[in-house]
């Protein structure tokens, strides 16, 4: 069995500086950046943000890799600005919240304590949902829901053995998801394997997203894996069209 440290404890840490950078220039090619779609060079970087130039060289290049800028030896560095107005991108490594946020919505989260339902689960034991979760019975399940404007835009269940080595404590609203699968799972999540499903809602979610049952709506099915390559949770997503249209970016 994996053991977790203390999340809460890891989630007081700030976040590495290079990340802070990262947001600081795209903040200034949003605001900043001129007709050419030229950054400021790396010196000059280095001096607006008080860092050093490695530091500034690891945000570009995430910066680069996200898409969000191109760098062309002779010119410097260009802000694509088609993807920075780019919202929902599923391909970042940014919480569901956070991708809400972006697309310009003021978004609310609720987490719901973990429960061993006595009973069938209106979403996971639909018969219709194209999800078959792995996880043997009994199950513990989290829920989380994402609101927008007081109705439900994202709505995740976390399916976890219910034999696993939470006692109960440390479960609070203000967790990051990568906190509650380790505090609940007692592991250290490593990576997420997904699946993208179409699904005709079922009656369930259909009702919980204000939808007529059978509008097609899209699913996440995530296979959240430990640093021992052990299988630490499984989570079905499901988005609300309504306010959700998931994009990703491609590089040539």
């Amino acid at each position: 069995m994996e053991k977790s440290s203390d999340v809460r404890r890891v989630r007081e840490q700030r976040e590495p500086l290079y990340v802070e950078v990262k947001e600081a220039i795209l903040e200034l090619a949003r605001t900043q950046c001129g007709p050419d779609r030229r950054l400021p060079s790396e010196e000059e970087l280095c001096r607006l943000l008080g860092v050093s130039r490695a530091t500034v060289r690891e945000a570009l290049s995430i910066l680069c890799r996200e898409g969000f800028v191109s760098k062309r030896h002779g010119i410097g560095n260009l802000v694509n600005r088609s993807v920075l107005d780019t919202p929902m991108r599923f391909d970042l490594e940014r919480g569901l919240r956070r991708m809400l946020e972006d697309a310009g919505y003021q978004a609310t989260t609720i987490r719901e304590m973990p429960v061993s339902p006595g009973g069938k689960d209106i979403l996971l034991d639909d018969p219709t949902l194209p999800v078959r979760l792995t996880i043997p019975r009994p199950w513990k399940i989290q829920r989380t829901a994402h609101l927008v404007e007081g109705a439900q835009a994202i709505v995740t269940c976390n399916v976890f053995t219910s034999n696993g080595s939470w006692n109960g404590k440390g479960f609070a609203q203000e967790l990051a998801y990568t906190d509650v699968i380790n505090l609940l799972s007692g592991g250290t999540l490593s990576h997420t394997v997904m699946a993208f499903l179409p699904w005709c809602a079922g009656k369930g979610i259909a009702f919980a997203f204000g939808l007529a049952p059978g509008t097609p709506i899209i699913l996440w099915h995530e296979l959240n894996y430990g640093i021992q390559d052990t299988l630490l949770c499984e989570s079905v997503v499901a988005f609300n069209p309504d306010f959700v249209t998931l994009r990703a970016l491609h590089r040539w």
